[in-house]
């Protein structure tokens, strides 16, 4: 019974956050170097980052990669992969993906109904 107790807390806790992906995308764009591009991205309720992204150096995913890093908005930075190729134009390209949370998740009340209660 205790697991079923700790299962609704962590449910509850979950549900009582939001995040408002607009402004996440926002603050990693204002985060990150003009140079370095988001190829695709995906999030979750927990808000874990998942980021395919392009740049023109290693310098430049490092500096992205740090300037996340340091942000108040997110944590455990990590990029599982970084690849240097050489896109059609000939120019050399940078691929990395990224791993992170965002920390900015908002409380928010919502009405809640008696255990036991039906709604109509």
């Amino acid at each position: 019974m205790e697991a079923v107790f700790k299962a609704r807390k962590t449910l509850d806790e979950i549900e009582g956050t939001e995040i408002v992906w607009s402004q996440v995308i926002k603050k990693l764009l204002d985060t990150t170097p003009a140079e370095v591009l988001f190829r695709s991205y995906s999030g979750s309720e927990q808000g874990d980052i998942l980021i395919s992204a392009l740049s023109p150096s290693f310098e430049a995913a490092a500096k992205a990669i740090k300037l996340l890093g340091e942000a108040n908005d997110f944590g455990g930075v990590f990029a599982p992969t970084i690849t240097k190729g050489v896109d059609n134009g000939q120019q050399t390209t940078v691929s990395f993906s990224l791993r992170l949370k965002y920390l900015g998740a908002q409380k928010v009340e919502r009405p809640t109904t008696p255990a036991g209660s039906a709604t109509k």
